[in-house]
């Protein structure tokens, strides 16, 4: 997590997948919010398609990922320090 003061304002993360091997440097944005599975749920309500279910990511938080009707797909994010779910 990168910080600014005591507040974590960003994460970057080194890629472990063989999948990955010889792919270019990217961004990729996650939205922190207080309940990851929820907004899920109402994403699929609003014909939203998910791609990554939610996952808890030891230590970290509970993510997910899913689809964008005009760009490039986006995570969801609740912290472990605020219940993970």
């Amino acid at each position: 997590m990168l910080s600014q003061t005591a507040r974590k304002t960003a994460g970057a993360m080194k890629t472990y997948s063989p999948d990955t091997a010889g792919s270019t440097p990217m961004w990729f944005t996650y939205i922190q919010l207080p309940g990851a599975n929820a907004a899920v749920l109402r994403a699929v309500e609003f014909g939203r398609k998910i791609l990554n279910e939610p996952v808890d990511v030891p230590k970290m938080s509970r993510m997910a990922v899913i689809d964008h009707p005009e760009g490039p797909p986006f995570g969801l994010a609740t912290p472990i320090s605020q219940g993970g779910r």
